[in-house]
């Protein structure tokens, strides 16, 4: 439980949404709704399959995820080094 509140709080630094976002990936994850987790950056919207979303956070709280860049597509940047 304690390791999905830190996944639900490293969101902050990268998405607008980040509540709305972690309870809908939970909803996906459980099959209550279907598509994907919507996420808000810089005022767009994205889709992004749960499996997508649940990579991007455990990489930000690992340290991996220098940030994210919104325009036409929704960038991850990496930090490999």
């Amino acid at each position: 439980m304690l390791g999905k509140l830190r996944l639900l709080l490293a969101s902050r630094k990268l998405f607008n949404n980040w509540l709305e976002a972690g309870f809908r990936f939970n909803l996906v994850k459980y099959k209550v709704v279907r598509n994907g987790v919507i996420v808000k950056c810089d005022g767009r919207r994205y889709e992004l399959s749960p499996r997508a979303y649940g990579w991007i956070l455990r990489a930000n709280v690992r340290g991996v995820v220098k940030g994210v860049l919104c325009s036409n597509y929704l960038t991850v940047n990496l930090n490999l080094g």
